[in-house]
């Protein structure tokens, strides 16, 4: 994900910063996301508690193949 940060016509040194900080934005972001859902299915121990997540999972897993199919295309 971070590489995808770059900037354009810059010089090599702008382009391993920018990188470098968007890979380490992308992965501080998804361990939040992790720790989020680690800590929702800790405290609240109801089933459809872990249906909504899993309902919510779906959801943006079908949104990420959308948006990676039109950047292909």
């Amino acid at each position: 994900m971070g590489v995808f940060i770059g900037p354009g016509p810059a010089s090599w040194a702008t382009q391993v910063y920018a990188i470098a900080g968007g890979m380490a934005a992308s992965v501080l972001g998804i361990v939040s996301v992790f720790a989020v859902v680690h800590l929702i299915r800790e405290r609240c121990t109801m089933p459809w508690v872990t249906i909504g997540l899993r309902v919510v999972a779906s959801w943006l897993t079908a949104v990420s193949a959308m948006v990676a199919a039109l950047a292909v295309r």
